[in-house]
């Protein structure tokens, strides 16, 4: 498609079979940096999970094979949020996808750019999962309350957990105090509940506003991946997860 004078791109999943008489979910899935749309669908798998749940998976192509998530990790001068606004409208009009369940994912770069969206665009995006992300706007004020997940590596050496320096990228607050900042936005309880198991520490902020919630699952011994059946025996399958959430949030009004 073209936008504000550039060429844009991306690629499209819609099952065979998908019925369109009736509106289906969508799944705005965005690669990392430097990577791309065929990567992200490759790595993702999620055109195997929309055949099984029936839904329409959309990979758009940033410029410069980057977003514009904030102030770290981009390399293209377009209004990522307003081609990302514009693309929604494309594909819903197209697809016929129902309004109210619609999800923004990404990979660290990607993810970072799906929690842009949450601040940004609460009237298009049901919800949010960040797989190795961070938030990295400077003021986050949502018009509404929208639930959030992150799924982070404790051995992420690229975003580290407890936040810290990376040399080309800059400094990133910890991930945890990333959660307890989406918690307030959301108007959660300020003490999360911890859920402990061999490959995942869970933290869970809830009720919130309107039923949503906010979700940190730490991945022990996890790096900086989007974690899937291709990982170690027993870690989330990152893909799974952000549907089910997405599921699992509150729709938006229509």
């Amino acid at each position: 498609m073209t936008f504000d004078g550039l060429d844009r791109s991306y690629l499209l999943w819609r099952p065979a079979g998908l019925a369109r008489s009736s509106p289906v979910p969508l799944v705005i899935a965005m690669h990392g940096y430097t990577s791309s749309a065929a990567q992200m669908e490759s790595m993702t798998r999620f055109d195997e999970v929309a055949i099984e749940f029936g839904f329409v998976v959309v990979y758009p192509q940033g410029l410069g094979r980057s977003w514009d998530a904030g102030w770290c990790c981009h390399g293209n001068t377009g209004d990522d949020v307003a081609f990302l606004d514009a693309l929604i409208d494309q594909v819903v009009l197209e697809q016929n996808i129902d309004r109210s369940r619609v999800l923004a994912t990404g990979m660290s770069n990607g993810a970072m750019m799906a929690q842009r969206l949450a601040c940004e665009l609460p009237g298009r995006i049901t919800a949010a999962v960040s797989v190795s992300g961070s938030l990295l706007v400077g003021s986050c004020h949502p018009s509404r309350p929208i639930s959030i997940l992150e799924v982070h590596g404790e051995a992420d050496a690229v975003v580290p957990i407890k936040g810290g320096f990376r040399s080309g990228l800059g400094t990133f607050r910890s991930t945890l105090s990333v959660m307890q900042e989406w918690a307030g936005i959301d108007g959660c309880p300020s003490d999360a509940a911890v859920a402990d198991n061999p490959t995942v520490t869970s933290y869970t902020w809830a009720p919130c506003r309107a039923g949503t919630r906010v979700e940190l699952e730490a991945v022990k011994r996890g790096g900086h991946s989007w974690f899937g059946p291709q990982d170690a025996a027993g870690e989330p399958d990152a893909s799974r997860i952000a549907w089910h959430f997405l599921m699992d949030a509150p729709p938006l009004a229509s």
